[in-house]
């Protein structure tokens, strides 16, 4: 298998123009500076750190350079530097190209293009240590997610609730298989159709007992799905952060959660523009940036049904107040905590990144989402305005 041969000296993210231009400024060869970044910038590295926007896969050798002379290698190299074949595709460009790789004393010229999802495998059970039932929910669920998957819906959902306990919702079962849905949630980038068929079957198991209980908060019916109490869990993979507010607002537009407001909706909108940003330094800004993207899946994924909320708030119970409460930047202005004035001031949130400078790591793909999502902002609220 290609894959299996040349895959851990692909390049991660690399510039090769600038690679040889760095070449030639040091007298170095281009493959012996090619040499010393495939040394830094594997795909390997990328699987480890889970940088789901940057995986790519070896499609077909389309040269094979078996060559000895320096001189001959260069010119070999030098071919590959025709325009669009220079650097390994930004993941929102989505463009292939010829990237040179070794193996042992041979140069090989490869087709490099992102993968997305369209060949990489979902795992659902990505730790050891799993007990039988998570194996074999964790091959359902994963066989069902892939990309090219021919596995019914239907199959699917008999196939995990085959493997719950009757009318507990709360077993350690269901919480097990929540764990596996947040596992394979978070390696679905955010614009993949596959998020879309999760939900699907999420909706699906949430008509049985197995997996939904009714309950009453304050007298009003609340339906409580097991899994969620599962909410984004760190900033260590902001990608994944990115990916998994996608998740949670299609799971909100779907219906698969209470029609409420949901929590984090509010709280993300809250770390993106109402709170003091505490690093201004340059890892503060790029989290920064995440936040607006995570932000910006709600308003595109889940954006007439806010607003409606936001503009025909229930009344809020004291609780509700205090999740929802205004972050430190608005704390003293008079906007409601859930009112058209505080979608606006996310609006105006969205138009502000859309708008900023550019530099650091990320940033057009945030401006983009920012864009996006503002002029839907505006759209929704014209349009649902009487």
């Amino acid at each position: 298998m290609l894959w299996e041969k040349y895959g851990n000296q692909v390049p991660h993210h690399i510039n090769v123009d600038n690679m040889f231009k760095a070449a030639a400024a040091n007298k170095k060869s281009g493959p012996e500076v090619m040499a010393l970044l495939l040394d830094r910038y594997t795909v390997a590295q990328a699987a480890t750190n889970n940088d789901a926007e940057m995986r790519f896969e070896v499609s077909e050798v389309l040269l094979r350079a078996a060559v000895t002379n320096a001189d001959q290698k260069d010119s070999n190299f030098e071919r590959l530097l025709a325009p669009g074949r220079g650097t390994v595709p930004n993941h929102r460009t989505g463009k292939a190209c010829m990237v040179p790789i070794r193996s042992g004393s041979e140069w090989h010229a490869v087709l490099v293009h992102q993968r997305h999802l369209g060949s990489q495998r979902i795992n659902a059970l990505q730790q050891k240590g799993s007990t039988a039932l998570e194996v074999k929910l964790a091959e359902t669920l994963s066989e069902y997610v892939q990309p090219q998957s021919q596995v019914s819906l239907h199959d699917t959902a008999h196939s995990i609730l085959a493997q719950l306990p009757a009318d507990k919702p709360y077993s350690d079962e269901g919480y097990a298989l929540a764990c596996l849905v947040h596992e394979v949630a978070v390696q679905i980038p955010y614009q993949h159709p596959s998020h879309a068929r999760l939900v699907r079957l999420l909706k699906h198991l949430t008509r049985s007992p197995k997996v939904r209980s009714p309950s009453t908060v304050e007298g009003e019916e609340d339906l409580c799905v097991n899994f969620q109490a599962l909410g984004p869990k760190a900033y260590e993979k902001p990608l994944e952060w990115v990916n998994y507010h996608a998740f949670l607002a299609q799971l909100d537009a779907a219906g698969v959660w209470t029609t409420g407001m949901p929590n984090f909706a509010v709280w993300e909108m809250r770390d993106a523009f109402e709170e003091e940003e505490e690093e201004p330094d340059a890892e503060g800004q790029q989290l920064h940036q995440y936040h607006v993207m995570a932000a910006a899946q709600w308003i595109l994924w889940d954006g007439q049904k806010i607003f409606k909320y936001m503009a025909n708030p229930l009344p809020v119970r004291e609780d509700e107040a205090r999740m929802w409460r205004l972050g430190d930047r608005c704390s003293s202005s008079d906007v409601a905590v859930v009112s058209v004035a505080r979608w606006q001031l996310w609006k105006e949130g969205f138009r502000a990144a859309a708008a900023s400078a550019e530099g650091a790591e990320g940033t057009d793909e945030c401006k983009d989402l920012a864009g996006r999502a503002s002029a839907l902002m505006d759209a929704i609220e014209k349009s649902m305005s009487f």
